[in-house]
């Protein structure tokens, strides 16, 4: 049970994780910026809607889209400018397998 707990403080990070490209191309103040789980809150209600519309697998998308930014909670939200693509690819598939490995491995891949 601990895992899970885990697993899910690295979620309740990205509530207070600020995307990055509001701040620093929009101009927008860090404290209205929106956040990695406003993000990926969209994003999955985005994905259901469009997935039963679509006709495809909704729930697997739903999950993708759910999933898509929780290495961020450990590597933070870079923008392009900040990183090379590979180099964050890198880090951030490392985190997940760092969070992922949190989870009963029935559940994990």
């Amino acid at each position: 049970m601990n895992n899970i707990l885990q697993f899910i403080d690295y979620a309740i990070k990205l509530k207070d994780l600020k995307r990055k490209g509001w701040v620093k191309k929009l101009n927008v103040k860090e404290e209205d910026a929106e956040s990695v789980a406003d993000h990926s809150y969209l994003t999955a209600l985005i994905t259901m809607l469009i997935g039963d519309l679509k006709g495809i697998d909704t729930n697997k998308a739903i999950r993708i889209a759910l999933l898509h930014d929780l290495a961020e909670s450990i590597v933070g939200d870079y923008t392009p400018e900040e990183i090379d693509n590979r180099d964050k690819h890198n880090l951030e598939n490392d985190a997940m397998e760092k969070i992922l490995s949190l989870l009963p491995k029935d559940i994990s891949s």
